[in-house]
């Protein structure tokens, strides 16, 4: 019998431990997933310091052009059309955000589904601000939205958006080459003519003008941190971004 006692009191320490080991591990997430708590937190401080220094910049160039299919105004791009009847989740990012990048790996996929099933739309809204706080990387956020806005109009946006994030320098700052922006047109799956055109826009530096007035948006709007997630103009709160369904919940209770 004492025996056994002994079993099941080491069976519910090792239940215990288990509960609170799962428990840093949600709140290791929450912290390097939400709009994101250590995001906002290691950027803060430089962002809050770009946006004042850039703030008597002149609101947008309305002669730039804009890719296929985005938003007149705020030049977001959705993954499909925006339906007025349903909320709208609006995801900021930077190409060259790190923190962009561990949450495109963790709920692109739940954010595309999302989209495509009509739950909600889904509007992704650039920014360059990295580019100053590495001007080793050439632009490299500018750029690579240029090749992104090339992207769009060939049809292979979202897995541009992708690929951008997956082929991140392994150190943050390097950014992209010129070389490797034109050559993931081929990777997202355009070839001959399309291809042809997507590179042909990237070389003319077609969206650069683009990629300017997103950014200068992002500073009207005083994002502090990326990724940053709003639901209807209402900041995703830390909470909801613990995992894949934890957001999905929180856009089916909240939206409309």
């Amino acid at each position: 019998m004492a025996k056994d006692q002994s079993a099941e009191r080491r069976a519910q320490a090792a239940a215990v431990k288990a509960e609170a080991s799962s428990a840093r591990a949600r709140d290791r997430r929450i912290k390097m997933l939400g709009g994101i708590g250590v995001v906002v937190v290691a950027l803060g401080i430089v962002v809050a310091g770009y946006l004042g220094a850039q703030s008597a910049k002149p609101h947008a160039d309305a002669a730039a052009k804009q890719p296929t299919g985005t938003i007149a105004g705020s030049y977001g791009w959705p993954i499909v059309p925006v339906n007025a009847a349903k909320s709208t989740l609006t995801i900021w990012e930077d190409p060259q955000c790190p923190f962009c990048d561990i949450f495109e790996k963790a709920f692109g996929s739940t954010v595309k589904q999302l989209a495509t099933s009509g739950k909600v739309n889904v509007v992704y809204q650039m920014a360059t601000f990295l580019d100053d706080n590495f001007p080793q990387s050439n632009h490299a956020s500018r750029r690579a939205l240029n090749a992104f806005g090339c992207a769009i109009d060939q049809g292979v946006g979202e897995a541009y958006h992708t690929l951008i994030y997956a082929n991140q320098a392994k150190t943050e700052g390097d950014g992209f080459t010129d070389d490797l922006l034109r050559k993931l047109g081929a990777t997202a799956g355009l070839s001959g003519d399309k291809l042809a055109k997507f590179q042909s826009c990237y070389n003319d530096g077609t969206y650069l003008g683009w990629a300017d007035n997103l950014n200068q948006y992002f500073r009207d709007k005083g994002i502090q941190g990326t990724p940053t997630l709003w639901l209807d103009g209402k900041v995703v709160p830390t909470a909801a971004l613990a995992s894949p369904a934890t957001l999905t919940d929180y856009i089916t209770k909240n939206g409309k």
